[in-house]
């Protein structure tokens, strides 16, 4: 259990400044479009990351919606964890990112305080790897190794975690003084829906333990942060849990995101989102908040795909989780309407007590938030309540388009007549 021993918690919070101030020179690379973007608005988020209110066991399950900047905030953070360590900060971070499809890299970024423990673990085990100094964030001091594996489909955990406790028994053994070792591991992939839950139930106590074995021989600390963006997996991990933190993150809210689009749009890669808004007569920033709420990597997907792929590929996911949960629950086509109607007439709080919510959490369309601590603040907005929210705006927009057609089939242009309404 965390408690404010040797000043732990003012240390925490002192360095969380430090860290959050240094991390405003970080930037965002969006390789495929061949830009980079100022990293913006995430020091609530980070001083909370960073010295959490742990009531039990040093261990975090952040959860949220799809792109909305949980890889991207711990990169931050490793970032300004390194920049800031010259000024009296005590953070030292460990990124343990999985391959993006099965097989192929594991990536694995750390500050310097965690380089011995790291690379003894890769030596001893025997894998071949490469360093990268400066790794993805760009800054000396910071290294990222590539670790090439060959990983059968559904074993990425199977691989990872135990590479990530030979590090941290390594750091047990032997831990810095008056450091604070965080650990990230990024997008866990159970083999079921409840694997993440089993995980951090077994986890939490061991992480415990071991905060308190550090803290007493050097007065240093370790935490573990699980990133998640499979919504079903994080509903399954009850709220209220003694033993870890459930935590939920939101998208940029509304002035950050604008200036996103802003920055964008002054360097002429907004593709035919400046081309629809005049179309449509509305700004590009009112449109982009309306449709995207927020979320930057689908903002930047709309970009690439063009607007109306976009709102296709938006309208695809809807009417496919839909689909599922009316066989699933054996529904009428009738019943399935009804249950659009309310929603789209009552907004995402409603979403809970439907019968279609399951499969909505299962494809990402919604987000449960009961019993989270929000470490953002939530958008004002009818797509987003207490307990329960679209991840995305658009999807209440296709949804809304389904209850005005009376029929789970609608087309992009049904969608954005919606959204013209709103200005109407």
């Amino acid at each position: 259990m965390i408690n404010p021993r040797g000043g732990l918690s003012e240390r925490l919070a002192r360095s969380s400044n430090l860290v959050a101030e240094a991390f405003s020179g970080y930037k965002v690379k969006i390789p495929w479009l061949k830009l980079t973007l100022r990293f913006r608005d995430r020091v609530g988020e980070a001083s909370k990351l960073v010295n959490p209110p742990y009531i039990a066991n040093p261990m975090m399950i952040l959860y949220g919606p799809v792109g909305c900047g949980k890889s991207e905030i711990a990169r931050a953070l490793l970032y300004g964890a390194e920049a800031s360590r010259g000024k009296g900060s005590t953070v030292e971070i460990l990124l343990l990112t999985a391959p993006e499809a099965e097989g192929g890299v594991l990536s694995i970024e750390y500050t310097q305080g965690f380089k011995e423990y790291v690379e003894s673990t890769l030596r001893g085990r025997g894998f071949e790897y490469s360093v990268h100094i400066g790794g993805s964030v760009g800054l000396p001091g910071v290294a990222s190794l590539s670790v090439g594996l060959t990983i059968e489909p559904g074993q990425v955990e199977n691989i990872r975690l135990p590479l990530l406790w030979s590090i941290i028994d390594k750091l047990v053994a032997n831990p810095g003084e008056g450091r604070d070792y965080i650990v990230f591991l990024d997008e866990f992939r159970g083999v079921s829906e409840g694997s993440l839950k089993s995980f951090v139930e077994k986890t939490a106590d061991t992480i415990g333990r071991m905060h308190s074995n550090i803290m007493d021989r050097g007065n240093s600390s370790i935490s573990m942060i699980v990133l998640t963006s499979d919504s079903i997996a994080a509903y399954h991990i009850g709220p209220y849990s003694p033993k870890y933190l459930k935590a939920h993150m939101w998208n940029l809210p509304f002035k950050a995101f604008n200036e996103v689009v802003e920055e964008l749009g002054g360097r002429g890669a907004l593709g035919d989102l400046e081309e629809a808004s005049r179309r449509l007569g509305v700004s590009v920033v009112d449109l982009s908040w309306r449709l995207f709420g927020g979320n930057v990597r689908e903002l930047l997907l709309a970009i690439t795909l063009g607007l109306e792929g976009w709102v296709r590929r938006a309208v695809a996911n809807v009417t496919a989780s839909l689909a599922k949960a009316v066989r699933d629950r054996r529904l009428s086509e009738s019943e399935a309407v009804s249950e659009v109607k309310r929603i789209g007439e009552e907004g995402a709080g409603a979403l809970s007590t439907s019968p279609l919510y399951d499969e909505m959490l299962r494809r990402n369309i919604a987000v449960d938030l009961v019993g989270a601590l929000g470490i953002s603040d939530a958008p004002r907005e009818k797509w987003v309540s207490e307990g329960s929210s679209f991840q995305l705006p658009i999807y209440y927009h296709v949804v809304r388009a389904m209850a005005g057609k009376r029929s789970l089939h609608v087309e992009p242009g049904d969608v954005v007549n919606v959204v013209l309404r709103d200005w109407i």
